[in-house]
């Protein structure tokens, strides 16, 4: 087998690891795009907007070989996280 073909095999666990991360950061993005209400959308603005410029570099900076990529998709998958139970907790009071 290829030396690369081999560190790509080595590292197939946390590719998975990451695409799984990146799945669920887009359903919970695309979840709170779909279910915000007009009056909602205000109380989470800034958040919203800085999801999509950290979400935005992660499309165009980030890749597979370039350092950061797994602190990127935690910190980022939090970030998702955080906002979707604020609407949640908005919603419910």
């Amino acid at each position: 087998m290829p030396e690369r073909a081999a560190k790509i095999f080595e590292s197939s666990d946390t590719y998975r690891m990451w695409i799984s991360s990146l799945d669920l950061i887009c359903t919970i993005y695309n979840k709170i795009k779909r279910s915000i209400l007009p009056v909602e959308e205000p109380l989470v603005k800034d958040k919203l907007n800085a999801v999509v410029k950290q979400l935005e570099r992660g499309k165009t900076q980030l890749n597979w070989r370039v350092g950061g990529c797994a602190s990127w998709v935690m910190k980022h998958g939090n970030v998702c996280v955080s906002v979707s139970v604020y609407m949640f907790v908005c919603v419910c009071v």
